[in-house]
C-alpha cells in the first residue's frame, strides 16, 4: 500500500491541489464564507480523478500486481489524506487569526474548532457521494462530481444559513473558542469518528462497484 500511495503522489496528484491546500489561510479574510474553503480542496479531488481520465491512471494502474480494492484504497486513502491536511493547516491561521485580528464572520460560520468539524462532515458526504459514482464508470468524472457537489453544497450552506438562524448555533456553534469549548471538542470528536466511519462504507461499497465494471 505504502508503493501505491507513493504512485499517487508522484503520479496522480494534480499541481492545483498544492495550491488549493494553501487557501487555508482564506480564514485571514474578515466577513468570507469560509466554506468554500472546503469545496476548493473537493475541486482539487476533481481535478486528480480528472486527470486520471486523460492519462489512463486507472489502467495503468490494473497492469500494476495489484488487486481493484488496492488501487480504490490507495485513492481513497490519498484523498482523505489531502483533506487531513486541509484541515490541519486551517488550525494556525485560525490561532493567528484569534489572537491578533479576531472579528466575528458576519457571513457565515467563526474561524474556530466548530468549522474544523464541519469540515470533516462535508468531506464525509463528498467522499461517499462521488467516489460511489466514479467508480460505477470511471470514465464519467464529471456527473459524480457535479453529483457530490450538490449534495456538499447544500450542506456548507445549511451550515452557514444556521449561523444566522438557530439560537444554539449563533451563542454555542458560532463563537469564539473559549466560549463553549468542550462542546466544540465533542463536535470534533464526532465529526472525525463520522469521518472515518463513512470512508470505510465508502471504501467497501466503490471496492463492490469497481469490481462489476469492465475496464
Amino acid at each position: 500500500m505504502k508503493n501505491i500511495l507513493y504512485k499517487e503522489l508522484k503520479l496522480a496528484v494534480h499541481p492545483s491541489t498544492y495550491v488549493f491546500l494553501l487557501l487555508s489561510s482564506m480564514v485571514m479574510i474578515p466577513n468570507y464564507p469560509y466554506m468554500v474553503i472546503f469545496f476548493y480542496s473537493i475541486l482539487g479531488i476533481f481535478f486528480i480523478s480528472l486527470n486520471g481520465r486523460e492519462t489512463k491512471d486507472i489502467y495503468y494502474s490494473m497492469l500494476l500486481p495489484i488487486d481493484r480494492s488496492d488501487i480504490v484504497k490507495a485513492r481513497i486513502l490519498f484523498v482523505c489524506l489531502i483533506e487531513i491536511s486541509q484541515v490541519l493547516l486551517l488550525i494556525p491561521f485560525i490561532i493567528i487569526k484569534n489572537i491578533f485580528v479576531y472579528t466575528p464572520n458576519l457571513a457565515g460560520l467563526d474561524a474556530n474548532i466548530s468549522l474544523l468539524a464541519m469540515g470533516f462532515l462535508i468531506y464525509s458526504i463528498y467522499n461517499y457521494v462521488f467516489f460511489t459514482h466514479y467508480y460505477k464508470n470511471v470514465n464519467k468524472v464529471g456527473y459524480s462530481f457535479c453529483i457530490a457537489s450538490i449534495f456538499s453544497t447544500i450542506l456548507m450552506i445549511i451550515i452557514e444559513s444556521s449561523t444566522h438562524i438557530f439560537p444554539f448555533v449563533i451563542n454555542y456553534i458560532d463563537t469564539p473558542d473559549n466560549i463553549f469549548l468542550f462542546g466544540k471538542i465533542m463536535i470534533l470528536i464526532v465529526s472525525i469518528f463520522i469521518f472515518i466511519i463513512s470512508n470505510i462504507f465508502t471504501y467497501k461499497k466503490s471496492v463492490k462497484l469497481f469490481s462489476d465494471v469492465d475496464i
